[in-house]
């Protein structure tokens, strides 16, 4: 009798079943479209919203001049991070700053994912932060200057200068 018994509500839940397994088929039916909902909605958080939150914060402008040597005694004054700017023209500045120093100046564009750099026949590099910051609107704090390979703001080197 418990058997049949068994037996004779999983009959009844056959009928009962079918309306279950539709549920439960509806459910599974749901369940691939809850998916895709719930495919949408779990990577959203994960990869979506996390990701758009880092590439929301723009990494810090940051304008920084380097004094190379070339051949021995003849040195080159590199500008690089003025493309963070838009409403800076690479070209037009380069001309700027080889009008203002009286030298030959060329933009140069980034190869091999490197950033683009205007390269400054000669040493300006003391008058430059203060001439970029004057013509171009860049904060002083956000100009450093290469010093014996370490980064120094504009503003420090003047304050070490003074």
């Amino acid at each position: 009798k418990t058997a049949g018994a068994d037996a004779a509500p999983p009959a009844a839940g056959d009928a009962a079943g079918d309306a279950a397994g539709d549920t439960a088929a509806g459910d599974a039916g749901e369940g691939p479209g809850a998916g895709d909902e719930g495919g949408e909605a779990a990577p959203a958080p994960e990869g979506g919203g996390g990701g758009k939150k880092k590439k929301g914060k723009e990494p810090a402008k940051m304008v920084v001049i380097e004094l190379t040597t070339r051949n021995k005694r003849k040195h080159i004054t590199v500008i690089k991070g003025l493309e963070a700017y838009p409403e800076i023209d690479m070209a037009a500045a380069a001309k700027g700053f080889g009008k203002k120093f009286a030298c030959g100046c060329a933009f140069q564009k980034g190869k091999n994912g490197q950033a683009d750099q205007i390269e400054i026949q000669g040493d300006a590099v003391d008058a430059l932060p203060a001439f970029i910051a004057d013509k171009h609107k860049v904060p002083l704090d956000e100009i450093y200057v290469v010093v014996e390979g370490k980064k120094v703001r504009a503003t420090e080197l003047s304050e070490l200068a003074g």
